[in-house]
């Protein structure tokens, strides 16, 4: 990581932490999203230390009651960070603008925002403030403009805003990021806006016909983190500066295979892996972990004190701290805290037909835009021996699946799913539609 001079100058990174995250489910349940760990650390941990090393001495994180709180602060008291955080309470979630707004009385002169879990946010608000303005934006470019606010832009400025435009009104193929510098009179203008989901870029948009506003162009977007699924841009962007290191306090055994041709092999203090496991770059073993004899884990984040058992083959997945999985095939999955899974699950994660998945999340159709995606599994869940899910099923936190279900649909939090669930009788004629057989039909 790069790293800059402090300077008293410097100003002050708000990184909004409230909100209800319901895009998130089923991660969303115990805690805010930035506390999800990746790469042996809480986002919201790598993100200020991010900022940190980027000459950053100061930020304020807004929080909520309704997940969490208590446990953001108490996640930053454990850690040693060298950069001053203090906490402001938003008390209930009313839009991004409001929550800023609860952070005025700590904000003297200008300030940035960005989100809590960006990890590689600095360099931006590093180059925001490079263009000596009080006022700055970055964007990125976007083939999707009705997913994204795009900019209206006049060579090095950015003169408006529009949230979410059909492909054919969109004013540029300029995306703006969540990466801000903003000065003291944008607060006032906030205070002018009727507390609501887009008061904050109604606002910036205002901001953008009163005053220059520069404008940073990057190729490289910031990942988004609305849906769980890209949690798993989170765990590719933790690889890209990572290099293979096996901590003397790890226990490997010499039939281990650790093969970092394709990315680095991380193996943490603790952790141990068994009798010819084979490890494949990307990989990630954070402290404590352990992974059972004869084990395939690839492109994998396994973290602290996370179990996989003996006989398993774990795929291009997150399984977080705590979590257990015995004989099993992940992939493309998500796995949260504390969750056991019994031996013998499957999670598909491919439709026979190969088409896109798409997941029902807060009652709406999402197109996930991935050919591949397993299960997303909640914290606490409980899933019992010989389950198979269905591409992009989530089971909710603390949830209760029993032996022997295939699960197609989604189970909520606290819920139970008990009894098999199979889409035609063993008797029933093979339907002859090949459409409709590729609708229902799944391959892991």
């Amino acid at each position: 990581m790069s790293s800059t001079t402090i300077s008293k100058s410097t100003p002050t990174v708000v990184l909004p932490a409230a909100g209800q995250n319901r895009r998130m489910f089923p991660l969303n349940t115990l805690e805010h999203k930035s506390l999800l760990t990746v790469g042996g650390q809480p986002l919201l941990i790598a993100a200020l230390r991010d900022l940190a090393d980027h000459g950053f001495q100061r930020a304020v994180v807004i929080q909520s009651q309704p997940v969490g709180s208590a446990r953001l602060e108490q996640v930053v008291a454990d850690h040693r960070l060298p950069i001053e955080v203090e906490f402001v309470q938003q008390a209930e979630p009313r839009g991004m603008g409001d929550a800023i707004l609860r952070a005025g009385d700590q904000l003297e002169g200008p300030f940035c925002v960005v989100a809590p879990y960006q990890v590689r946010a600095g360099r931006i608000l590093q180059r925001l403030r490079e263009t000596g303005s009080d006022a700055a934006v970055c964007s990125a470019p976007t083939d999707h403009p009705e997913w994204h606010g795009m900019l209206s832009i006049d060579g090095d400025r950015a003169i408006g805003l529009v949230e979410k435009p059909a492909p054919q009104d969109a004013p540029s193929n300029q995306k703006i990021q969540a990466a801000y510098c903003l000065p003291a009179e944008f607060l006032d203008l906030l205070r002018q806006e009727i507390p609501a989901e887009y008061n904050f870029e109604t606002a910036l948009n205002t901001l953008m016909g009163q005053r220059q506003v520069a404008l940073v162009r990057s190729d490289q977007a910031l990942p988004s983190l609305k849906y769980p699924w890209q949690l798993f841009e989170f765990q590719s962007d933790y690889w890209h500066d990572r290099a293979t290191t096996i901590s003397d306090q790890a226990e490997v055994a010499q039939s281990v295979v650790v093969d970092d041709t394709l990315g680095p092999v991380v193996i943490e203090a603790g952790a141990s892996v068994g009798h010819a496991a084979r490890l494949v770059g990307p990989c990630y073993l954070g402290r404590d972990a352990y992974v059972g004899d004869y084990c395939l884990i690839r492109g994998s984040s396994i973290e602290a004190k996370a179990v996989v058992g003996a006989f398993s083959e774990l795929a291009r997945s997150i399984v977080m701290p705590g979590a257990s999985l015995h004989q099993s095939y992940v992939a493309d999955s998500i796995v949260g805290e504390s969750a056991a899974l019994g031996a013998g699950l499957i999670t598909a994660n491919r439709r026979l037909d190969r088409r896109p998945i798409t997941v029902t999340v807060a009652e709406k159709k999402v197109a996930t835009g991935l050919a591949r995606l397993g299960s997303v599994i909640g914290h606490q869940a409980n899933v019992g021996v010989r389950t198979t899910t269905m591409p992009g099923v989530m089971i909710g936190a603390q949830a209760v699946v029993y032996p022997g279900v295939t699960l197609y649909d989604h189970v909520p939090a606290g819920g139970t799913a008990r009894e098999p669930v199979n889409k035609e009788p063993v008797n029933k004629k093979p339907s002859t539609n090949k459409g409709a057989l590729n609708q229902e039909l799944h391959e892991h």
